[in-house]
C-alpha cells in the first residue's frame, strides 16, 4: 500500500506545479488569435468607412446649404446681407473641410481591409489513423482568408 507523508506530499505538490507550468509555457498558440486579429481589422475598416461616408454626406450637405443661403441672400438684396453671406461662407468652408477629412478615412479603411485578407499560418485538424482509431491531429497549414 502506498502512503504519503508530509515530505512526499510537498514534493508531489511542487512537481505538480512545475508540470502545470511547463504544460502552459510550451503549448502552441491557438489558431483563433489570427482570426481575432482579422476580425478586428475588418470591424475597424467597416467603422472607418461608415464615418467616411457620414463625413462626406454631411460636408456635401453643408456646402449645398451654404451655397443656397449665399445665393438667396444675393437674390433678395443686390449686395447681400452680411450676416447671411458670412453664415453661408462658414457652412461652405466647414463642408469642404469635412469632405477633405473623409478622404484619409476611406484610405485607411482600404488598408485595414487589405490587412485582414492576408496569408496566415494556422493549425488545421487532420484525421489520422492511430491504433485503429481516427484521431484528429493538428497540422500547420498556410491559409488565405477573405471575409465576405
Amino acid at each position: 500500500m502506498f502512503t504519503l507523508n508530509k515530505f512526499s506530499m510537498k514534493r508531489f505538490f511542487i512537481l505538480f506545479l512545475i508540470l502545470g507550468f511547463a504544460i502552459q509555457a510550451f503549448n502552441q498558440v491557438p489558431a483563433f488569435r489570427n482570426t481575432t486579429i482579422q476580425t478586428d481589422y475588418l470591424k475597424k475598416s467597416k467603422n472607418q468607412k461608415t464615418v467616411g461616408w457620414v463625413f462626406l454626406g454631411t460636408g456635401t450637405a453643408m456646402i449645398i446649404t451654404g451655397g443656397l443661403i449665399g445665393l438667396n441672400s444675393m437674390a433678395t438684396h443686390p449686395y447681400g446681407e452680411k450676416e447671411e453671406l458670412t453664415a453661408g461662407s462658414i457652412l461652405v468652408a466647414s463642408g469642404i473641410i469635412l469632405d477633405l477629412a473623409s478622404i484619409p478615412l476611406f484610405i485607411t479603411a482600404a488598408h485595414n481591409k487589405k490587412k485582414a485578407a492576408t496569408l496566415g499560418l494556422t493549425n488545421e485538424n487532420v484525421p489520422k489513423v492511430m491504433n485503429g482509431k481516427i484521431i484528429p491531429s493538428p497540422m500547420p497549414s498556410l491559409s488565405f482568408r477573405i471575409s465576405l
